[in-house]
């Protein structure tokens, strides 16, 4: 494996890793959100059943325990029915794994040896192991695939700031990889309008 390659299919994996334990992690804050909602508005309804008035006043609002209780009940089946549908407990599952996977084959990346401008894998096919693991895992959808990039890379970034300056807030560093990020982008605007501006030269001038 040439060592471009190498590199470019490790910076791939790293990425995937990333973006893969973000959405895992992502999907089981909701599932759990969701499952405690369900466990709430039952313990609610299971109270509302032991109250001796038959009028009961929640937020303002006055009805008869029994409505309270139909009104518990229908929200209690939607939520489990978006449970079901939407299944966030298998999609960070399946986030999980591929995230197990990428980091196993992360591993396998770092194992090696640079020998100039080659890549000793000792014996491990690299580009084999990549293929197999991209298509066994789950793929990251694509509405949020640009946003799971930039937070890889803000990630990195700040990273190797913290590595400068341990001592320093991870606030502090996030403002700083934000401000050096709006510096660039606007060096890059300005130098293309600049570009834009030039006219093409001409044989003879």
């Amino acid at each position: 494996m040439e060592i471009s390659e190498y590199r470019r299919k490790f910076r791939v994996c790293d990425q995937m890793l990333s973006s893969h334990a973000s959405l895992r992690d992502r999907y089981r804050r909701l599932a759990t959100g969701l499952i405690l909602i369900i466990m709430a508005l039952s313990i609610a309804g299971v109270a509302l059943a032991l109250q001796d008035d038959p009028s009961v006043g929640i937020l303002g609002v006055d009805l008869e325990a029994k409505e309270w209780l139909a009104i518990l009940a229908a929200v209690v089946l939607f939520c489990s029915i978006v449970d079901l549908v939407i299944d966030w407990r298998g999609r960070a599952w399946g986030h999980a794994h591929a995230a197990e996977r990428l980091g196993e084959l992360k591993g396998q990346f770092r194992g090696v040896e640079i020998d100039g401008g080659k890549v000793e894998t000792g014996g491990v096919n690299l580009d084999v192991a990549y293929e197999e693991v991209m298509a066994a895992i789950i793929e990251i959808p694509n509405s949020a695939f640009n946003r799971l990039k930039a937070k890889h890379r803000r990630k990195v970034a700040v990273s190797k700031l913290l590595d400068e300056s341990p001592g320093a807030p991870l606030l502090y560093l996030r403002w700083r990889v934000l401000r050096e990020s709006l510096a660039k982008a606007r060096a890059t605007k300005e130098g293309a309008g600049l570009l834009e501006e030039s006219p093409p030269s001409e044989e003879g001038n």
